[in-house]
């Protein structure tokens, strides 16, 4: 009976661990980079009023292929702004970016950050 329960606990203490990965994992990988949208496009513009969509597409493809030759793409809405800033000062020189590139995938971070952390609203039930 003794061997019984031992076992049960460790049953439970390993689901709860795998529970617990499970989690954790979906927390660090769950968002979607994709392309600049129209209502992305508005977000970068009326903090940027000069961003065009090319230079937001170009943001998403220097971030998608540049940022992904070291490390994996990271979850945008993860990090702090704040943080970005200092992240992207320091991996810009280890890309190469240039200016424009480097200013082109900080708004499209930091547009993509608000879109994804913005409340949506409910959809209609019908």
């Amino acid at each position: 009976m003794k061997k019984i329960r031992h076992l049960q606990a460790k049953l439970l203490v390993a689901g709860a661990v795998i529970a617990l990965v499970g989690v954790a994992w979906y927390q660090l990988t769950a968002f979607s980079v994709a392309e600049p949208t129209p209502a992305e496009l508005l977000i970068a513009q009326n903090r940027w009023p000069e961003t065009d969509a090319d230079s937001l597409y170009d943001g998403y493809k220097t971030f998608t292929t540049r940022c992904t030759k070291c490390h994996g793409l990271k979850n945008v809405g993860r990090f702090t702004e704040t943080e970005w800033a200092s992240t992207l000062n320091k991996m810009a020189k280890k890309a190469k970016l240039n200016e424009e590139e480097k200013e082109n995938v900080k708004r499209y971070i930091l547009t993509e950050r608000e879109y994804l952390l913005s409340p949506r609203p409910a959809k209609a039930r019908i």
